[in-house]
């Protein structure tokens, strides 16, 4: 359980330790960094299925805050505007195929790389 330093006496409400402080604070950031990638995937996730419905002309910041039941501001502190959200989206879609290339073609247990193709090469440039 984590002590978050104050406690009630008779005379009043002691002051936290620099340690206690310091753990919560620790704490706290650790929670807020936490709660925001959630809130950024969960942005994420309504955008892309706005973008499959309508387009990317019905993409809209407005649109996603009714979805998610907050205001339209409230959006624009994790993500500037619904360009830096379409750029955000776009790259994390170029990551995902550069890690799907990148397992297609990376040998896999029991496979060397030289499976397949690899070997017909060689056995035609052997019987050249």
């Amino acid at each position: 359980m984590l002590a978050v330093g104050f406690s009630l006496s008779p005379g009043g409400c002691d002051r936290p330790s620099s340690a206690e402080r310091w753990v919560w604070q620790v704490t706290r950031d650790r929670l807020r960094a936490r709660f925001e990638g959630h809130i950024h995937e969960t942005i994420k996730q309504v955008a892309l299925r706005q973008l499959a419905e309508h387009g990317p002309d019905g993409l809209s910041i407005n649109a996603i805050a009714r979805e998610l039941e907050v205001s339209g501001p409230a959006l624009y502190r994790y993500f500037a505007g619904r360009d830096e959200l379409l750029t955000a989206l776009i790259i994390e879609a170029y990551e995902d195929l550069a890690r799907a290339l990148q397992s297609a073609v990376t040998p896999r247990r029991g496979r060397s790389a030289d499976d397949g193709a690899g070997r017909q090469a060689a056995t035609w440039h052997r019987g050249r």
